[in-house]
């Protein structure tokens, strides 16, 4: 059987098409029953603010019990190990983003923020992310935005981002955080 030309190109375009919906299923089929919203933080995040983007205001509050109904406590902020001063959680952090493949945008040690972009894989759409570094109670803490710039909802995206970020950074500084 000879295929031509074009029809070798249509059989090895459908094998990577199909290769990526096998590998893609799990997070497309969360994403079918994900709320439509397409900007969240972890509980202390939603007043966070892009700092390269000053007209984009916090997160919308009819999302934020959405956000809270949907993830709960896979979206509590991020806590160090105790042994973490801030600069060394902050550089952890920015390690942890660049690792990611996230184009870091903007660093301030000073107030420890980072904003980075990220680029969906399939329709290269672009995402912002703010991230914020603190003290409470004697423990660094770290709040995260991830937010859509196109449509109305995310399938999830957003959210599984913030989660897959904080299992990088657990593993970074030797935490488990699921």
């Amino acid at each position: 059987m000879k295929l031509g030309r074009r029809g070798l190109v249509l059989a090895v375009a459908a094998g990577v098409l199909g290769i990526g919906w096998i590998k893609n299923r799990e997070q497309m089929a969360s994403g079918f029953s994900a709320p439509i919203i397409n900007d969240v933080a972890t509980r202390q995040g939603y007043d966070l603010l892009f700092p390269l983007s000053p007209s984009i205001g916090p997160v919308p509050e009819g999302f934020r019990p959405i956000i809270e109904k949907t993830w709960g406590d896979k979206l509590a902020p991020f806590k160090f190990p105790a042994s973490f001063l801030i600069d060394a959680a902050f550089d952890a952090s920015l390690h942890t983003a660049s690792k990611m493949g996230w184009d870091v945008k903007h660093v301030d040690r000073t107030s420890f923020v980072i904003q980075a972009l990220d680029t969906t894989f399939w329709l290269r759409f672009k995402d912002d992310i703010v991230i914020k570094l603190s003290q409470q109670d004697g423990a660094v803490m770290l709040n995260m935005r991830s937010r859509s710039r196109v449509g109305k909802g995310d399938l999830g995206k957003n959210a599984a981002r913030i989660q897959e970020y904080f299992k990088q950074l657990g593993e970074t500084v030797g935490l488990d955080k699921k």
